[in-house]
């Protein structure tokens, strides 16, 4: 499963935190209901550093349901951009 996820940068701008939580109730549903194998967690995702801790509940509920999560980075063994050092590797 390949999903877009909130754009949580916005937070507080043009993101509620009622829709937040929302995104993030709607993806721990899917995850618990299908189990699906692999799930790939990116784009406006990406754009914000504390995407992890922001969406905590999803990586929470993928670990124990035992569904691999991770982003398009990830996936292709490297680190995301918006995590990078600004060592110049993009």
């Amino acid at each position: 499963m390949i999903l877009d996820g909130p754009a949580t940068y916005l937070l507080g701008n043009l993101l509620s935190r009622t829709n937040l939580d929302r995104a993030i109730n709607n993806l721990t549903r899917i995850i618990r209901e299908s189990a699906p194998y692999l799930i790939i967690y990116d784009h406006h995702l990406l754009r914000d550093p504390l995407y992890r801790e922001r969406t905590a509940k999803v990586w929470e509920t993928a670990d124990d349901m035992h569904v691999r999560i991770m982003t398009a980075a990830e996936y292709n063994g490297l680190v995301p951009v918006v995590l990078r050092s600004g060592d110049g590797n993009v």
